[in-house]
């Protein structure tokens, strides 16, 4: 709200007997008066996120508009993504799989939503996996959904931080070799038997899918590493 002052004046029109016109004008004093701001600018896209989003596993990316602050913690962000998704939706094993992976991804700021960081799995798991767990779950989950980061990079940033490259490590030295390596696998959708990115996903068969579970396993046991390549002992 700004502040204006005005000046306040009378004027008197004095015509005496003659050619001669007079124009007195007499000062009152000042008023002060608010002028109210501009009314803030509406976004177009208001509430796109939640209205009608898009199946993740069909390629869509809600854009985020970023933001600021640090992300949720990874206990918060665990609560919310095993509290939200069970069952056919579970995205972790147990909260200690959750965390273990909480740990090794990006944190990112708040406001991410089409990211691979925390703060975008969190966004999810908070948000639209509550209204619509069958769409939203993946995306809150390890690998993204193709929503917080595509789903190869996804893949191939967690795989290097739990198996970085080297002996008994991951069988790809840089992450556009484990890209590229990713982008010749065939990928079972949600909904499919032994399909999506959930703790249910198959584990077994030469696909993405049975290498995501081996990439949990290697959480665990770091052995598992050499079977997320091609070829693989496991994934065949």
């Amino acid at each position: 709200m700004r502040r204006i002052r005005l000046l306040t004046a009378s004027v008197v029109l004095a015509v005496p007997f003659g050619s001669v016109v007079a124009l007195a004008v007499h000062a009152v004093g000042c008023t002060t008066v608010e002028e109210p701001e501009s009314a803030p600018a509406t976004r177009d896209d208001a509430g796109a996120y939640d209205a009608s989003p898009v199946a993740p596993l069909d390629g869509g990316i809600p854009r985020g508009d970023g933001g600021t602050g640090p992300a949720p913690s990874c206990e918060d962000y665990c609560k919310d993504v095993i509290g939200t998704c069970t069952g056919a939706d579970s995205q972790y094993g147990s909260p200690e799989e959750c965390i273990w992976v909480c740990e090794r991804l990006a944190p990112g700021s708040l406001g991410d939503k089409d990211v691979d960081t925390v703060a975008c799995r969190a966004y999810h798991a908070s948000t639209t996996a509550k209204t619509d767990t069958r769409t939203w779950c993946a995306a809150a989950g390890p690998f993204g959904g193709s929503v917080c980061g595509d789903r190869c990079g996804a893949f191939c940033n967690l795989a290097l931080a739990v198996c970085p490259s080297g002996d008994g490590g991951a069988p790809w030295s840089t992450e556009p070799d484990c890209v590229t390596a990713c982008s010749q696998l065939s990928y079972l959708d949600g909904g499919t038997d032994g399909g999506g990115e959930g703790s249910n996903a198959a584990t077994s068969g030469d696909t993405l899918n049975c290498r995501l579970s081996v990439l949990r396993g290697a959480l665990r046991d770091p052995a598992k590493c050499r079977d997320l390549g091609t070829p693989s002992d496991t994934c065949k």
